[in-house]
């Protein structure tokens, strides 16, 4: 509000018309969301009690307590019954349970989305698993006149992790612009998080490649275990 209004300059000791009142500008605070994380930020500007003009229905009060704020509760309403007998404390919760329920769909879909991501990622962990144990079973001969000529078992590994890898990259090389493309469908759904976010791709980017590497790692130690006169023998 203060930027839309004022610009670069400072707005402290200005001031806003609000009908035909006059405010003089004391301080300005950051921007922030009053119901909801998502949507566009309001303007707001906040007047001190005694200022305000219009009769008061209900207040808001904030209590800071270093205590347990369950130990708090009884003390407050009573404390509010001695002032005045005719008030009535409508609610009395702590603000971490206000937020909690403020966000509690936001909390829902994050917990949702995460589940079905790493579903995802386990089923393309099975589905790359098999593909490269099937590819393995196939190649046994090949192994095995590898090991006859001198590979050692370290070698086969690296030789099958290879592989795994090319196909891990592949699938990112399309995979990555379709989900780029995609995610704008769901831009609506994140606050203050961009789906582009550089940090983001790239945990992503990791842990495939890591899930990837996982896949792999079975077959690979199986196929070094591959004895190579037995391979030769079967072909």
């Amino acid at each position: 509000m203060a930027t839309a209004y004022f610009g670069r300059h400072s707005p402290l000791g200005r001031y806003i018309q609000n009908g035909g009142d006059r405010y003089t500008i004391v301080g300005v605070v950051k921007d922030n969301r009053q119901q909801a994380l998502k949507g566009k930020t309001e303007r707001r500007f906040y007047l001190a009690l005694l200022q305000t003009k219009d009769p008061v229905v209900a207040w808001n009060f904030e209590i800071r307590t270093t205590v347990d704020s369950g130990s708090v509760v009884p003390a407050v309403r009573r404390e509010v019954q001695t002032f005045d007998p005719n008030l009535r404390v409508l609610a009395l919760e702590p603000v971490r349970t206000l937020i909690a329920q403020t966000i509690s769909n936001d909390r829902a879909v994050a917990q949702l989305s995460g589940l079905f991501g790493a579903l995802a990622v386990l089923l393309a962990v099975a589905g790359l698993y098999g593909v490269v144990s099937y590819t393995m079973s196939r190649r046994t001969g090949e192994i095995g006149l590898r090991m006859a000529l001198g590979a050692d078992r370290a070698s086969v590994i690296g030789i099958v992790l290879r592989e795994t890898l090319v196909l891990v990259v592949g699938g990112l090389a399309l995979g990555v612009p379709i989900a780029l493309v995609s995610s704008r469908l769901t831009a609506v759904n994140l606050s203050d998080v961009s789906p582009h976010d550089p940090l983001i791709v790239a945990t992503a980017l990791l842990v495939m490649l890591v899930a990837g590497l996982c896949a792999g790692i079975v077959p690979a130690i199986r196929a070094a275990q591959i004895d190579p006169v037995k391979a030769l023998q079967q072909e």
